[in-house]
């Protein structure tokens, strides 16, 4: 009899599971031509590499022209989708509105915008280091000896001086914002409908949030609405608001004064409260008048 020898050989073999794309943050940005700004990205135990070419958690970006980064992260041999898109907005600076503008000397070092009523001509050299535009209203000219350099950034085209420009501030984590005030903080003051009282920085995008309202009732076209800030705020830290409550078979309606300590809302003091409300046009707006008296529509 022969002894058989037998051998089992198993093989395993282990998935890994995607990774989760990163966070981050913030979600827009607003800089200067020149100015560099930081962004974070949170939520990865591996590798961040970012769509610029950088990697690593938190990294520092000058770029010659508004544009959007993202991230993805790096474990286990897995690279995640691509993160949020962050906004960069780069803000050049304008010249004054002639009718005619001859651009013929050097560029160098700069970010700008060159408008005009009627012309612009080009006849020299836009080097690697600056970003510019040229926006006539008629015509742009780029004559014989014009050159943008290799690196920079150069756009022509037709429109009006002074034309509004626009950019994201915020575009994410906001449900229905209903009243949106410039504060005395230079922060942009806002209200959601569902019951929340924000700050947000303009440069940078960030929302901070002051309160939370549990009473709200977000029904219809009702809930947190209007809101103002006292005239003399330096002094005077006050906030009204004015928002629904009760139930959807009664709706109510009250101004509340909140008092702002720095980084949230407190001691509420109801002004009035009791007013009809509705599941459609509640009105809410509301004005302090020079001689400090407040105005609520409803």
């Amino acid at each position: 009899m022969k002894n058989l020898l037998l051998i089992f050989t198993g093989i395993s073999s282990f998935a890994f599971a995607q990774p989760s794309p990163p966070v981050v943050a913030p979600s827009s940005v607003f800089i200067n031509y020149g100015q560099s700004a930081t962004l974070t990205a949170s939520g990865c135990n591996g590798i961040i590499s970012w769509s610029d070419g950088q990697t690593g958690t938190s990294v520092n970006v000058s770029p010659k022209q508004s544009t959007k980064i993202s991230a993805t992260c790096t474990e286990s041999n897995q690279t995640s989708a691509a993160s949020n898109l962050v906004l960069i907005q780069v803000g050049l600076t304008s010249s004054p509105c002639y009718e005619n503008i001859d651009v013929n000397v050097p560029i160098s070092n700069v970010g700008y915008r060159y408008e005009a009523t009627n012309r612009i001509t080009g006849t020299n050299l836009v080097n690697s280091d600056a970003s510019v535009q040229f926006k006539a209203q008629k015509i742009v000219e780029l004559n014989a000896g014009f050159e943008a350099k290799s690196g920079s950034v150069f756009k022509a085209f037709t429109g009006k001086c002074g034309e509004l420009q626009t950019r994201d501030v915020v575009n994410t984590n906001l449900s229905v914002p209903w009243e949106i005030l410039w504060g005395p903080d230079d922060f942009i003051w806002i209200t959601e409908k569902a019951g929340k009282i924000s700050r947000i920085n303009p440069q940078t995008g960030q929302k901070i949030e002051l309160l939370t309202i549990g009473e709200v009732l977000n029904y219809g076209e009702g809930g947190l609405l209007g809101m103002v800030l006292h005239p003399d705020f330096a002094n005077n830290p006050y906030v009204y608001i004015v928002y629904n409550y009760g139930t959807t078979s009664n709706v109510k309606e009250k101004v509340v004064r909140y008092t702002y300590n720095g980084s949230t809302l407190i001691n509420p003091l109801i002004l009035l409260d009791n007013i009809a409300g509705a599941s459609v046009h509640n009105g809410s707006r509301l004005v302090i008048t020079p001689e400090l008296k407040l105005f609520i529509t409803t």
